[in-house]
């Protein structure tokens, strides 16, 4: 048995109406922190890349983010370890490799930089959950929710009421 199954449904192939709300709901609610660390901490103004270029931008920034940062290092964990981890703990690389990667991208150790940390890293357990329960699919399909959410839709809000 290797490390990372991901549960196959009955339906394979398919997916339902209830799963693409859910992910619809699930990235909206996961931009939340984000947006008030925005509020609270205003991030640069030119943090978003505006229309019409995102809509081409942040879907391929998306596919390289979870190639990046989660596809490979969870490959790298399924050669390691050849059976099924005991502990969820075996899957921290792949969950901490953007958010420090992030942390490490900010300036300094800054109330916004920790802030950033724990949300990225919120972002990326739920991720990881979604690859083992469901496939790459889920995984990336959240990821451009979320960017829908925070990047385009919020970085449209942002620059009238911060700036």
């Amino acid at each position: 048995m290797n490390i990372i199954e991901t549960r196959q449904s009955k339906n394979t192939g398919t997916i339902s109406m209830v799963a693409i709300s859910g992910l619809c709901v699930l990235g909206c609610v996961l931009t939340l922190p984000a947006i008030l660390i925005d509020l609270a901490i205003p991030f640069p103004q030119d943090l978003n890349v505006p229309l019409p270029e995102a809509l081409l931008f942040y879907p391929a920034i998306a596919l390289v983010a979870e190639v990046t940062f989660h596809l490979i290092p969870l490959a790298v964990l399924s050669v390691i370890a050849s059976r099924r981890p005991s502990s969820p703990l075996v899957f921290l690389p792949a969950i901490a490799a953007e958010p420090l990667f992030q942390f490490a991208l900010n300036s300094g150790a800054t109330l916004q930089s920790w802030l950033v940390l724990g949300n990225v890293s919120l972002i990326s357990t739920v991720q990881i959950w979604l690859f083992l329960r469901f496939g790459a699919g889920s995984m990336i399909a959240l990821r451009l929710i979320y960017y829908l959410c925070w990047h385009v839709l919020w970085g449209l809000q942002r620059q009238s009421l911060l700036f």
